[in-house]
This record gives structure tokens, sequence and C-alpha cells, in this order.
């Protein structure tokens, strides 16, 4: 049986790609596999479009998952949600059927360019990720961006956010990346958030990624914890490392006075030393031969600047009181972000005003050399030539504005 689906109508040529699965479509390879069962790709023959198909164990109602994604309505950084169909491939198992990410997920793209050159991610690339992270939030916990149409918005908590978690639509045509389109994913463990039901299994989330309030003991998975996470998603490609001490030095210094369970599976203890593992901080705003040491660091931490270390500091507050919240958190994102593109535009007009003023100088030395007063290359120096650039630039940005405008709508009343 097909639930309810927010997947956008064609018109795609051989039909909607989600509908009369398996019937029209070729499996593919796996993508994922995680606790709660695996991903495949499958193909929908008649129009060639490749889903990603997630298959869980069959419950008595809806997943949760399907509950939260059936009605959430689109946004351009969260997974598309096509189609649930009940037990279509095997008995005991339903698939959730949602748009394909080919280019994989941050953590493994962040992996390989760490592996293969060592290498950094520029700042532009830093704040279109963080960007995209935060506008998601703000969507999910205050229904920012949402349709005017709903009334009531009930917050939603992902409780598993982290670089696996986010998945790479396209790189763009920029040779840095800034012009990445990501897409936070996997909600398996998503739920609406009522304080009163909010602590955790104890089998659940990616402990490494929890923020300091989020204890072994206290596993209350709140708003203010996928706010943390996505803090941690930027400090991670810009250190190579998590804001927590190294775990693995922790727990031996931890064992020299504790003990641990011997029935405990290794994959649980790991998690518990994680959980345990005090958290801290690095700014990433100093200079690298300012930077301290630490064994995980493979490179040092390049100087951004002092606007996106404020905002990622935002996130990763070690009290959660004080923590930003997703709406704030998300202007705050915004406006230094569009700084930051207005900055680069300033300096790419200069740049540009410069080499045309160079050029003119050129040309009107090469004219002394003629016979013939004037030339058509004289039109270079004159003000509105050299004003012309500029006049790209105030564009440029009109286009920016109107476009980070775009997504800032009033959030409408969160349901109690």
């Amino acid at each position: 049986m097909e639930s309810s689906t927010t997947a956008p109508p064609g018109p795609y040529r051989g039909g909607d790609p989600w509908l009369n699965f398996p019937n029209e479509h070729e499996r593919g390879q796996v993508l994922g596999k995680g606790s709660e069962g695996i991903v495949e790709s499958w193909t929908h023959r008649p129009s060639n479009i490749v889903l990603a198909v997630k298959m869980i164990k069959a419950r008595s109602g809806l997943p949760l998952e399907v509950q939260i994604l059936k009605d959430l309505p689109l946004h351009p950084s969260i997974i598309r949600f096509d189609a649930f169909y009940r037990e279509v491939l095997h008995p005991r198992t339903d698939c959730l059927l949602f748009e394909h990410c080919s280019l994989g997920d941050l953590f493994d793209f962040r992996t390989e360019i760490l592996e293969t050159s060592n290498a950094t991610f520029s700042e532009a690339f830093m704040w279109s990720v963080y960007h995209q992270l935060s506008s998601a939030l703000a969507f999910l916990h205050d229904g920012i961006g949402a349709p005017a149409s709903i009334d009531l918005w009930k917050t939603i908590v992902h409780r598993d956010i982290k670089a696996e978690n986010v998945l790479i639509k396209t790189f763009g045509a920029k040779k840095d990346k800034s012009s990445i389109i990501i897409k936070l994913a996997d909600f398996g463990l998503s739920t609406f958030y009522d304080p009163k039901t909010s602590r955790m299994p104890e089998a659940w989330g990616t402990t490494m990624a929890w923020p300091p309030e989020q204890t072994w003991e206290n596993r209350e998975a709140t708003p203010a914890g996928d706010i943390w996470a996505i803090g941690c998603i930027v400090h991670e490609l810009a250190h190579g490392f998590l804001p927590l001490l190294n775990w693995r030095t922790f727990a031996k210094a931890w064992l020299t006075e504790n003990t641990i369970p011997k029935d405990w599976s290794q994959g649980k203890k790991m998690s518990f030393y994680k959980a345990k593992t005090p958290r801290i901080v690095l700014p990433i705003n100093v200079e690298p031969a300012k930077q301290s040491k630490d064994t995980r660091r493979t490179r040092p931490c390049p100087k951004y600047s002092d606007g996106l270390n404020e905002c990622m500091m935002l996130a990763l507050e070690m009290n959660m009181t004080e923590r930003a919240t997703a709406g704030s958190l998300n202007s705050q994102v915004e406006e230094a972000h569009a700084s930051f593109l207005f900055e680069e535009l300033r300096v790419q007009n200069e740049e540009i005003e410069k080499e045309m003023q160079d050029r003119s100088s050129e040309d009107q030395g090469f004219r002394g050399q003629q016979s013939q007063p004037r030339s058509i290359s004289s039109n270079l120096s004159s003000p509105s030539a050299l004003n012309l650039p500029r006049q790209l630039l105030l564009k440029k940005i009109n286009i920016i504005v109107d476009c980070l405008g775009s997504t800032k709508k009033a959030p409408v009343a969160a349901m109690s």
C-alpha cells in the first residue's frame, strides 16, 4: 500500500518515477546500511530516474519517519520523500522512496579530501554548507519558510544530525565547490518534539555528536541538540574532528579508575566513551601557527573570518540555555553570509576596475603613437564604461538579497 507523498507532480517522461514500485523499476546498488535497514538505488525504467529506496522492518502502523515526512512541505535543503510501500519486496519489509543523491554524503567527501590531498575548505564553501543547514533547522524547528497556509507548526527534532546524514545533490560549477547543494537526510530517529517524551532509548543516536547536556545518563534530545550538531559539522569541516577531546585517550584514562560491564558489546562501549568524553570547542579564526596541538589534526585549520567563527560559536555554546535557537541562528548566518558575499563581490569589482583602468592606460599610450586622434578603444576610459562593473556588482548583490529574502518568512505559531 502506498502512503501520501510530498513529491512534486510531473511532468516526468514515462510517468512519476515513484508510482507502481517495484513493477517498473530495476534494482541497483546498495547505498548504505544502518541499524534500521538498508538503502538501495532503484531506477524507474520508463523515465530512467534513479530513486533511493530505504527498506525497514514492517510495523503495524506508519513508521514515525513516514508520519513526519508525508506531510512535510518541500524544503530545498531537506531530502524529498516520495512514497511509502508496505511489503512489496519482501514480507515484513516496508519501503520508503526518496530522491537520489548520487554524490554521497558530506562525511565521505570530507574524508576523501583529507586522505587524498589533505586539503582545506574555502570560506565560501563553509558558509554555503552552514547556511543550508541552518535554514533546514529553522524550517524543522520553527516552520520558517513553510507555506503560509499552515497555521500551526509542530516542532520536529532530527536527533541524529551528522556529516554522514548530509547528502550531496550537486557540487555546482564553482571550483571551490561553494555552489554545493546539500540535503539533510535520514529522519529515522526524528520525532515531533515533546519535552515530556524527549528521552532517547539507549541504543539510539550518535553519542559523539551529542551536546554537553545530553549525557549517557540524561538522554534528553532537544532542539538545542540539533543546533549543536550542525555546529559540530562546521567544526569538523574546519579542524578535521568534532568538538570534543580525543575519546580514545579519555577512555584509557577513565578505565584506570573505573570499570565497565563485561557483557557490553564493543559498539556499546565505544558509544559510552564518546558520550562521556568532555566537549571542547576550538575557534576557527586562529592563525595556524597559534593553534593547539592535537594528535587527530592532520593539517592546520585555515584562519577563517571572525564572522564565521562567531556564527559557529552560537551553535556550539556549552550552556544550552544560551545557545542560539534555530530561527535566530539562521538569521545570523543568513546576514553574515550575505555580508561575506557582498565583500567577495566588492573585491572582484575592484579587481575588474583595476584591470580595465590598466587596459585603458595601455590603450591611451598606444593611441598616442597613432595618427588618428580617436579610436573605438577610447570608450573604455569613459566614466560609464568604468562604472559598468559596479553596476553589475549591484545587480548581483540585489539578486543575492532577493534570494536570501525569499526564504525569510515569518514563523508560523508553534503547536504546544
